[in-house]
């Protein structure tokens, strides 16, 4: 399956830089992130950054091995 508009999670440490792509996501936006260890992180991440910033919401479905999120709000 071809996956279209999905941006690419940003890879790095340091200030201003994050491995995940919360942040830069609009809504209707999605990320998968492949790998148990990873996912877990991934899905935690995510309902942090949505409670510090108190706007945005999203949902987490399992899929293929891995695990996709989406902005919804």
């Amino acid at each position: 399956m071809i996956d279209k508009n999905i941006p690419i999670p940003m890879q790095g440490i340091g200030k201003g830089r994050t491995t995940y792509p919360f942040m830069e996501m609009d809504i209707g936006d999605s990320a998968y992130f492949e790998g148990q260890n990873t996912t877990g992180r991934a899905v935690s991440m995510a309902k942090k950054y949505a409670q510090r910033s108190g706007c945005r919401k999203f949902t987490c479905k399992s899929v293929d091995g891995g695990v996709r999120i989406w902005r919804t709000a």
